[in-house]
């Protein structure tokens, strides 16, 4: 009973750690999820710039008064401004209401990883234009 112990005791302090094949997998992973990581955050800051243009995009002035062709040119500038370099001016769409105009800014962005893997990610900003009201 007593060498039964001692070899389960022996093989104990023997098994310390990780496997060398537990390290490899646990590299990979962690590499991996570094290169999605490595992929989304570059998406992400654009889609804030992006974002932060369509929701600034009531208080710049008088654009209340400007029709859809005005409004598309005047956000296609600001992007610029911003940095935001290969956006698509298709993906604006304008419909005009009542009083208002209704901006739409939806696109998704398309980043490949490995191979054929892509990561794929939509986004989808809306304002509310409302006319310029003029001072009496």
């Amino acid at each position: 009973m007593q060498s039964i112990d001692k070899a389960r005791q022996g093989s104990l302090r023997r098994q310390r750690g990780l496997t060398a094949i537990s390290w490899i997998l646990i590299i990979a992973l962690g590499a991996f999820l570094g290169l999605i990581a490595l992929k989304l955050i570059p998406i992400y800051l654009q889609a804030f710039n992006i974002s932060t243009v369509v929701t600034q995009l009531p208080d710049e002035p008088f654009i209340g008064d400007k029709g859809p062709a005005e409004i598309r040119k005047s956000l296609m500038a600001r992007l610029k401004i911003n940095s935001v370099y290969d956006f698509n001016p298709n993906n604006i769409v304008i419909k005009k209401g009542l009083n208002t105009y209704l901006v739409d800014v939806s696109y998704e962005v398309r980043e490949p990883v490995l191979a054929n893997v892509d990561i794929v990610v939509s986004f989808s900003n809306q304002v509310e234009i409302r006319p310029t009201q003029q001072m009496q």
